[in-house]
């Protein structure tokens, strides 16, 4: 670590595309530990400029939301807000 910071913050912009899920310990037990998601999940996070993007592609049809976000590095933790919402990138 350099200067205290967890080095987290610019290793996230990119995108990342959901493929696995996991969930609470009740729910590993009633279905298992690993649920495969069948259709295009990602999100997109740019730390620059504060701009995260979660969208779900089928084929040619899209559902985005966008919005702001920030790092709060004493916490370790990202926050975002959505605000706005697409669908076929068209604002809704």
């Amino acid at each position: 670590e350099k200067g205290g910071e967890s080095g987290f913050e610019g290793q996230l912009t990119g995108d990342w595309r959901l493929i696995y899920t996991t969930g609470t310990k009740k729910i590993e037990d009633e279905i298992g530990r690993v649920n495969y998601v069948p259709i295009t999940a990602v999100q997109r996070f740019d730390m620059g400029q504060k701009y995260i993007r979660n969208g779900v592609y089928i084929g040619p049809v899209s559902l985005e939301f966008e919005g702001s976000l920030r790092w709060l590095e004493d916490r370790r933790r990202l926050e975002f807000d959505f605000e706005e919402l697409k669908i076929c990138g068209v604002a809704v």
